[in-house]
């Protein structure tokens, strides 16, 4: 596990902040801390449900549908337009405002590169898949793609164990058949690393910073963000504490921040947690008000 130790402590900043009345302004969070007259009608189950929530959309962030779609409206060109170009790291790109003779338009710039033999850690070898730009592909056909931002994936696997390391950033849209019940239809906005590792009939890892955007609770459009959120199951050696996580997650529920800090401590060797905490909440604050233990079945 050492490679994921080094990853959780050196890949990540962390948060100096303290549950309790001492709570601050982070300045690499700035929407962690006090506010001005903090609310007492915050119903804690829906800072449940959000938090379950953003996790069920961490399950979904997937390439695939965006790669389909790329490729797709990406068909309609031809040599002429758009045009590629070869960047210093070995990548083919595109850069123009232009319409091809099929009738498909594009204005910006965008890459997807899939490249395979990546050797990652645990002795794994995988593919890393990269896609996004700044602009937009209309087809001829009328279906599009807007992109203001990447996403990278690496993925490995052998009999026994998987590892991917997702990195996703800005926004895309695309009215592609293939985006209908993914999360690009969905309208979120993730901004967020998320490392996994799975070990059959061991148990599985994963760390998380960022932040979801646009997520949706019972009409309401709302964000979660994740500051140095890891948890493990026991049998990986990773934890003490299956059922909780470390770090702060916060919810922003009807205009007001909710940080839900949890009792699990990263050290350089895992995850601490002394065993009468552990018990899969943690401590919801609204600026200096305790709102009680938030519950979450991760």
């Amino acid at each position: 596990m050492t490679a994921l130790l080094l990853w959780l402590a050196c890949g990540n900043p962390t948060s100096e902040r303290t549950a309790g009345p001492e709570s601050f302004t982070d300045p690499a969070a700035p929407w962690l801390g006090p506010d001005a007259a903090a609310p007492t009608d915050i119903e804690v189950s829906r800072v449940e449900a959000s938090i379950e929530l953003a996790f069920e959309a961490l399950d979904e962030l997937d390439p695939t549908p965006l790669v389909t779609a790329y490729s797709a409206v990406m068909a309609a060109g031809d040599t002429s337009c758009p045009s590629f170009f070869t960047a210093d790291e070995g990548f083919d790109y595109w850069l123009d405002t232009c319409e091809s003779p099929s009738g498909a338009s594009f204005d910006g710039f965008g890459v997807l590169d899939v490249t395979e033999g990546v050797p990652v850690d645990f002795g794994l070898v995988g593919t890393t898949t990269t896609i996004g730009g700044s602009g937009s592909v209309v087809g001829p056909d009328g279906a599009g793609l807007d992109m203001n931002g990447f996403l990278q994936v690496t993925a490995a696997a052998d009999a026994s164990t998987s590892l991917s390391n997702l990195t996703i950033s800005g926004s895309f849209a695309t009215d592609h058949a293939a985006a209908n019940g993914t999360w690009l239809e969905q309208g979120w906005e993730p901004e967020v690393s998320q490392l996994r590792l799975v070990v059959t009939g061991v148990g599985e890892v994963r760390v998380i910073n960022g932040v979801i955007e646009n997520l949706d609770l019972d009409g309401q459009r709302f964000p979660v963000v994740l500051q140095n959120v890891a948890i493990a199951d026991v049998a990986t050696g990773f934890t003490d504490c299956g059922i909780e996580p470390t770090g702060v997650i916060s919810v922003r529920l009807d205009g007001d921040w909710v940080d839900v800090i949890f009792d699990p401590i990263q050290t350089d060797d895992g995850i601490l947690t002394p065993s009468d905490v552990c018990d899969g909440c943690g401590e919801a604050w609204s600026g200096t008000q305790s709102l009680g233990p938030v519950c979450v079945a991760f």
